[in-house]
């Protein structure tokens, strides 16, 4: 009884949040599959330790630290896969209300050149970046799920702005000029 009434709690309070995680991860990881595994890990990381959660705490931001501590675990791990987690039955009820993440894409897609810029910037720009511009976050919010000041938020906002436009640039640039090169080619992707 005492389980089935955890199961519930955890649902009400986190399954809201799904289509958050996985944008985010995919985001991230530019693969579905990976951002698949890394949202469910989260979820079953979540409820793990569910006991310890503290009522009144920001489930969102909660459940973001744990994604992204997930995130970093899967590249620091990429090349590697990670351990098949099986599915709780209630896990596996609450996706099947969503569409499928090739759904989501679909209706959705981001451009495969954005994705590889935002997969090459450091984790700590890419994260607030994510958290801003795909969850919707304010500073203010971003500030208390990452436990940074506000000012380091905007600061790493405006930072990662510029290298994703640099990043981006350096992409148009290589397909419209191709470098003659490999010294060439370093300058315009180290830039």
């Amino acid at each position: 009884m005492v389980l089935r009434s955890k199961h519930r709690r955890f649902k009400e309070l986190t399954y809201g949040y799904f289509h958050s995680l996985y944008r985010m991860a995919y985001a991230r990881l530019a693969n579905v599959e990976d951002a698949e595994d890394v949202v469910q890990e989260t979820y079953f990381k979540a409820f793990r330790s569910f006991d310890t959660f503290r009522d009144g705490t920001n489930y969102k931001a909660w459940l973001i630290q744990i994604l992204i501590n997930t995130v970093r675990d899967h590249i620091r791990k990429e090349g590697r896969t990670l351990p098949a987690i099986p599915l709780d039955e209630t896990i596996h009820a609450a996706s099947q209300q969503f569409p499928s993440p090739e759904e989501e894409l679909s209706a959705n897609e981001l451009d495969p050149q954005l994705l590889a810029a935002l997969k090459s910037l450091p984790e700590t720009f890419v994260t607030p970046l994510l958290l801003r511009e795909l969850n919707l976050l304010s500073y203010q919010e971003i500030a208390d799920t990452l436990n940074i000041p506000i000012g380091t938020v905007m600061s790493r906002l405006s930072r990662s702005r510029d290298l994703l436009r640099k990043r981006l640039e350096a992409t148009i640039q290589l397909t419209d000029n191709p470098p003659q090169n490999a010294a060439q080619h370093r300058n315009l992707t180290t830039s």
